[in-house]
């Protein structure tokens, strides 16, 4: 059974916060990072690739588009398409039976042997992968569009419909079709994609089960037994203490 992570982040955020996830990372499982800029240190255990002709494209095409007004930052592709390019590049090498993914603001405390990670992430066999999903009713809260928490996803590759989702997902980008959608996060894909699969009569798992609605806004600091082994800082706000929940943090008025 072949099972390795992946994760993606540049030299800026290297000395930001992407440092303290590849010091700490400890899983028993073949790390891959993807730096969109070339960035690599030898230091390190991990395997350094460099992104995709179709990412490199995407990221040509659309590097000066600007953006404004409220919840800008969820309109920048760019921004976001470096996460759906790293792992659905990888997963569809077709050499893996499993791929995680981390947000590079990530910090691990202990390793996730084989079976609890099972258990923790995959206790569905059938789903197509697991993740943090049930994060729209708290958007919609405050008049945004649904999405998800896509900063830790569990794929499982031996299932054909999860290499059907993940083709999808890179299609939504390499093909600019991501632009004629409401956001442009990674997450907002991934949720549209969600909807229609689940319509279709496919499940996935949601590690936000058990979690008070009231918590959705960061699940992933709110399942006990997730953050046993790692903990999500959510970006450089987190690092340095200066993130706002809600919706100032995203942009959103009720």
């Amino acid at each position: 059974m072949k099972i390795e992570v992946v994760t993606t982040f540049n030299e800026k955020l290297y000395d930001v916060y992407a440092k303290d996830f590849l010091e700490t990372y400890n899983w028993p499982y073949k790390l891959n990072v993807v730096t969109e800029d070339g960035f690599s240190d030898s230091s390190y255990d991990v395997n350094w690739l460099d992104p995709s002709h179709d990412h490199i494209e995407f990221i040509e095409r659309y590097r000066d588009q600007k953006f404004g007004g409220v919840g800008f930052y969820l309109h920048d592709g760019v921004r976001f398409c470096h996460k759906v390019f790293a792992y659905t590049d990888l997963a569809l090498r077709g050499d893996l039976d499993y791929l995680i993914f981390f947000d590079a603001d990530v910090v691990f405390k202990k390793p996730l042997p084989e079976n609890e990670l099972f258990e923790l992430f995959y206790p569905d066999s059938e789903a197509l992968f697991g993740a943090y999903i049930r994060r729209n009713e708290y958007a919609e809260s405050f008049g945004g569009p649904s999405w998800v928490e896509a900063g830790s996803m569990f794929f499982n590759l031996r299932n054909p419909k999860c290499i059907e989702f993940l083709s999808e997902l890179r299609e939504l980008y390499a093909s600019n079709e991501i632009w004629e959608h409401e956001l442009q996060a990674d997450g907002y894909a991934v949720y549209i994609l969600i909807e229609k699969y689940e319509k279709e009569g496919n499940r996935f798992f949601d590690l936000c089960d058990g979690i008070p609605p009231e918590k959705w806004y960061s699940p992933m600091q709110f399942c006990p037994k997730a953050t046993l082994y790692w903990q999500h800082n959510k970006g450089m706000g987190a690092k340095f203490g200066t993130t706002e929940s809600g919706s100032k943090f995203y942009g959103y008025t009720k």
